[in-house]
């Protein structure tokens, strides 16, 4: 979300010349097109820039002067009318480095058009984040205006440039490829503006990249980046492409190019808590997440999450960005707030996701989860509602039913602020009944409901608070390990008929048990009960507890049990295990928990076990809101 950045921008120079008798906004002329060449001479560094304005004056009256406004560090060197050398006064700062310059031009009539040509440059090392020249490369972000325009109340125009770099460089502008044509000294590429939009179209990248892709959707990676895998790579665009026709299908035509570009942390204007940046045709990450591409080594934790370190994780932050086309520009959240449009973005990302790989999507899902069950133990926060809003909505709509949803929006709310009732109100409006549990309230609030399952001499008890009729899975393990699986629809309360007797572990699962507000009563358990009371003796002290505790970690992310035990009990002083659920993956059984102490749940834990026919390995624990290291 970089919108309001650039429209500060506009909004002081609008103050500016409206609060000032000398500059009259009156006397601004609009632009519509330019065109021109823009060349890159590392060696200097320098930019320059030889440009030709088409512009009209719509105002009611003739004028006699034009106002351009610019990033301070752009020289304009001359300004003319056809042969004639227009006056330039020297600039004046108005803040975020930007000066206004004012033209003194011969009598402009009403609806009428002129054509100016301008010479300026950028000379010398510009080093800061969305204004960067070096020899290196460039980037320049729309919103550091480093292209002189005139002020207008909405400044929109199409351009055709063409950017000269040396043999070596690449070209990214935000618009699409007309022509492209390298020669053994040079590159020259020729741009048209895909937006009249100047957030999206003016931001412009010259680098030393691997460029890899082809027609409408290619990688920028960084040049010092080992090749990729063959199979990976195709899968990688094969993923991203259908992504973007699954957009265009159900939401509406896909208005870009896409051009995903890595550049440097300290090149990146990137925000916390973002892995990624909306730039229109242009998907700008740090070029740290592009190493997850060659990543060959696997964690035992990456079958039951999706880690940063994976290639599919980068997918996902991709389809994020791309997702960003219909949401947070033309559909915006009422005061402007980035949050709620930030999970409807990423709500969209994790549905074509589900649509592209279910597998991939559980992981996701799981690690959302995870983070959710951490953070849930805090006073709530930005990041905290974030999370909550995005696993609502995944986890409650289809990916045909989300994407007609955002589609609907689109329709009806194009150019206008949503809120939170307008959200849910459109599902009911497109026949979603079964869904009118969501409501504006349960937008804003995390909701006490309650599950549990209860033994009785006639079977399972299962009650629930839930207000609607909840749909969950009933696990049945035997004595020799075999689960049998049973859909329930429960509307307040059941008994299904089974016993403990054969059946010494059941548990419930489904895809809104996470909202459960008691967490450890969706078990029943006899082999698990002991588990859980063993490891709480040893966070005790006890050491005998009839586990194979492994004394150093099976995997980096993993601490093993003894320094997880030290390391917790230096952060409490004392702890209990509660059990909330676990997970079997080929030998591997993943027991997820939490540490309470003094009555408070004070984290949220991975154990990871090895289980064979004789004794169950403990092989370690994942904790990240404990420290990671021994003092």
């Amino acid at each position: 979300m970089r919108n309001m950045t650039f429209w500060f921008i506009v909004f002081i120079v609008l103050g500016f010349l409206t609060g000032c008798d000398e500059f009259a906004l009156k006397k601004t002329a609009t632009i519509l097109q330019v065109s021109g060449t823009i060349t890159y001479e590392p060696d200097i560094p320098q930019l320059s820039l030889a440009l030709s304005y088409e512009m009209m004056n719509y105002r009611p009256s003739s004028i006699r002067e034009v106002y351009l406004y610019c990033h301070e560090n752009v020289v304009i060197e001359s300004l003319k009318e056809g042969d004639i050398s227009l006056r330039v006064e020297q600039g004046i700062p108005i803040g975020m480095s930007v000066r206004v310059y004012r033209v003194r031009v011969s009598e402009w009539l009403p609806g009428t058009r002129r054509v100016f040509s301008m010479k300026a440059h950028i000379k010398g090392k510009e080093e800061s984040q969305g204004f960067f020249l070096s020899s290196e490369g460039v980037f320049l972000e729309s919103s550091k205006v480093w292209i002189p325009i005139s002020f207008d109340e909405i400044p929109a125009f199409r351009y055709q440039l063409t950017v000269q770099v040396p043999a070596g460089y690449e070209t990214i502008m935000g618009g699409r490829v007309v022509s492209e044509s390298p020669s053994e000294q040079f590159s020259t590429s020729l741009w048209r503006s895909q937006s009249t939009n100047l957030l999206f179209s003016g931001n412009l990248i010259i680098g030393k990249f691997q460029k890899v892709g082809e027609k409408d959707m290619y990688l920028y990676l960084p040049q010092k980046f080992s090749p990729l895998q063959e199979k990976r790579l195709s899968l990688l665009l094969d993923l991203l492409k259908e992504g973007k026709n699954i957009l265009s299908k159900y939401i509406g035509e896909y208005p870009f190019d896409v051009r995903v570009v890595f550049l440097p942390k300290d090149i990146t204007p990137l925000e916390p808590w973002t892995d990624g940046l909306f730039l229109g045709n242009i998907l700008l990450f740090e070029e740290s997440l592009a190493f997850s591409l060659t990543n060959v080594s696997r964690s035992v934790l990456d079958t039951i999450v999706l880690s940063e370190t994976s290639w599919l994780y980068l997918v996902k932050t991709i389809l994020h960005e791309m997702s960003h086309s219909y949401l947070g520009y033309d559909l915006r959240w009422e005061r402007e707030e980035t949050l709620p449009i930030e999970s409807l973005t990423e709500t969209t990302s994790l549905k074509l996701l589900e649509w592209l790989s279910p597998e991939t999507y559980k992981l996701a899902i799981n690690r959302a989860l995870y983070d959710w069950n951490n953070l849930k133990l805090i006073a709530q926060t930005p990041q905290q509602l974030y999370l909550y809003r995005n696993l609502l909505l995944a986890t409650t709509l289809s990916p045909k039913t989300y994407f007609k949803l955002i589609r609907g929006l689109r329709g009806r709310y194009l150019y206008s602020k949503l809120d939170e009732n307008v959200l849910f109100q459109t599902l009911l409006d497109h026949g979603e009944t079964n869904l009118s549990f969501l409501s504006g309230n349960l937008w804003n609030t995390v909701p006490e409901w309650n599950i549990s399952l209860v033994s009785t001499n006639t079977g399972i008890s299962i009650s629930h608070t839930y207000p609607f009729t909840l749909s969950v899975d009933l696990f049945l393990e035997d004595k020799h390990s075999s689960i049998t699986n049973i859909p329930l629809e429960i509307e307040n309360s059941l008994v299904y008929p089974v016993s403990m007797r054969n059946f010494p572990s059941f548990w419930l699962d489904g895809s809104l048990l996470w909202l459960d507000h008691t967490p450890g009563d969706t078990i029943l358990s006899q082999p698990w009960a002991s588990i859980v009371s063993n490891l709480t003796l040893y966070y005790a002290g006890e050491t005998n507890i009839g586990l194979d505790i492994q004394v150093t970690p099976s995997d980096k992310k993993l601490r093993s049990p003894q320094e997880d035990r030290f390391l917790s009990l230096v952060a409490f002083s004392s702890l209990d295990i509660i059990y909330h659920k676990h997970e079997k993956k080929e030998n591997k059984v993943f027991l997820y928990a939490y540490k309470k102490s003094k009555e408070r749940l004070c984290s949220y834990a991975v154990f990871v076990f090895t289980q064979d026919t004789k004794k169950w390995k403990w092989e370690g624990v994942y904790d990240p809101s404990i420290p990671y290291q021994i003092p």
